[in-house]
């Protein structure tokens, strides 16, 4: 109600509609999960293991480069751009560009150095934001369901 007294929000009703709609909808589906307790515990171990992919290509750019770097520092590597995932959250532009590069560049630059630093958030930029962005779009250029060409 503060915000549609502030001009914020248009038509109160309506999203105040949506707003329940979409909490019902939350407690359903965690109703659902609470019973069937092998899908979250089988989904949280698949999420477990994306995150830990996701957050370690840092360090396999690093081994990919020959750079200086060994498997005991794999969790350093995994902390650190769990770090820089978490902070570029709040950078409200799509991809957090900019942003995501700084926080990089600050966090990873003890461990890498001047030289590896830019040269694996490179590949890390292009692995974690443009290959999907590219796959993405070959994904809908191709599928005849999505751009309902027949």
């Amino acid at each position: 109600r503060f915000l549609s007294r502030i001009h914020i929000i248009k038509n109160y009703k309506d999203t105040a509609i949506k707003i329940s709609r979409s909490l019902e909808n939350f407690r359903n589906e965690l109703g659902i999960l609470q019973r069937n307790k092998t899908v979250l515990i089988k989904s949280s171990i698949i999420n477990l293991f994306k995150l830990i992919i996701m957050y370690s290509i840092p360090f396999f750019a690093a081994k990919a480069l020959h750079m200086d770097v060994t498997i005991s520092q794999l969790p350093d590597f995994i902390g650190i751009c769990s770090f820089v995932y978490m902070i570029t959250a709040f950078v409200p532009i799509p991809g957090a560009s900019g942003g995501s590069e700084g926080v990089y560049f600050m966090l990873f630059s003890p461990i890498l150095g001047t030289i590896g630093t830019p040269t694996t958030m490179l590949i890390w930029r292009f692995i974690t934001y443009y290959l999907g962005l590219i796959v993405g779009g070959l994904v809908f250029a191709v599928n005849k369901e999505i751009n309902g060409s027949e």
